[in-house]
């Protein structure tokens, strides 16, 4: 069955755990707070934000790669794009998946009030 939710959709079997009205809250608040974030890709300089809206649509909320498109102004495959450069971010980028990481305990805390989520903890 997994196989097949992968195949159909790109998305893994899982529960969805945060809304994703809540984490496009949380990502935007973070946007005009922050400001410009760029993280280098395999040939230019690319805007961060978008990806990690994917990404955490994708990871907390349970998000096809169209519903995170959607969400995102963009279409399924450049979400599904989005999402790959996601995971390469998280394995080499360390202040990529630290701000990731913030943002989604963020999205958690709202979501889940008193759940105590503490970032780089594990």
């Amino acid at each position: 069955m997994q196989r097949k939710a992968a195949l159909a959709d790109g998305t893994t079997i899982g529960l969805p755990v945060c809304a994703e009205d809540t984490v496009c809250a949380v990502v935007e608040e973070a946007r005009t707070r922050v400001g410009g974030w760029e993280v280098r890709g395999a040939r230019k300089l690319v805007d961060a934000w978008p990806v990690a809206t994917v990404a955490l649509l994708r990871e907390l909320c349970g998000s096809t790669l169209a519903e995170a498109g959607a969400r995102t102004a963009r279409t399924s495959g450049n979400a599904g794009t989005l999402d790959d450069g996601h995971r390469r971010w998280m394995q080499e980028e360390e202040p990529y998946a630290r701000r990731v990481a913030e943002l989604a305990c963020e999205a958690m805390v709202r979501c889940h009030p008193g759940i105590g989520v503490v970032a780089g903890r594990g």
